[in-house]
């Protein structure tokens, strides 16, 4: 058992399990009538599934981290948009958790990018450059996402 718990399966596992939620809520929005909350639940699934579609056509591997944060931060999202979390008193904590957690995960893909982009030499960049890219563009897509 600790073996299968240790492997990748687990992580891919959860991720797929939270694109299933996913796929569910776009159902459920789309047959009571919702269609902009089905439209965003399609649009949620889509993004979690832009890790496999780069991994199959650039015939690379992102670290599994990268597919289950970015699909957690979508599928809590989108959970708290479906039993109106946001709104709810007594859920007061889940939108600072669901803005914390897609922040770390928008500023972790500016991290990674700006590394590989470093490590392949198409970027040359000190540490505090990366750091200050990481941070402004974390900044600035939260930012955009409050507008």
């Amino acid at each position: 058992m600790k073996e299968w718990l240790k492997s990748k399966n687990v992580p891919l596992l959860a991720s797929w399990l939270m694109k299933f939620i996913l796929v569910v809520i776009f159902g459920l929005e789309v047959f009571s009538g919702d269609y902009l909350t089905g439209v965003a639940a399609f649009l949620a699934l889509g993004i979690s599934l832009v890790p496999m579609f780069i991994a199959r056509n650039y015939a690379t591997n992102a670290p599994w981290p990268i597919d289950v944060s970015i699909t957690a931060a979508l599928a809590l999202h989108m959970t708290g948009v479906f039993y109106d979390l946001y709104h709810n008193p007594q859920w007061w904590w889940w939108d600072n958790m669901t803005h914390l957690l897609g922040t770390a995960v928008i500023a972790f893909l500016a991290f990674y990018l700006i590394f590989i982009l470093d490590y392949t030499n198409k970027v040359r960049l000190s540490l505090p450059l990366m750091t200050l890219f990481t941070w402004t563009t974390a900044l600035a897509i939260g930012a955009v996402w409050e507008i």
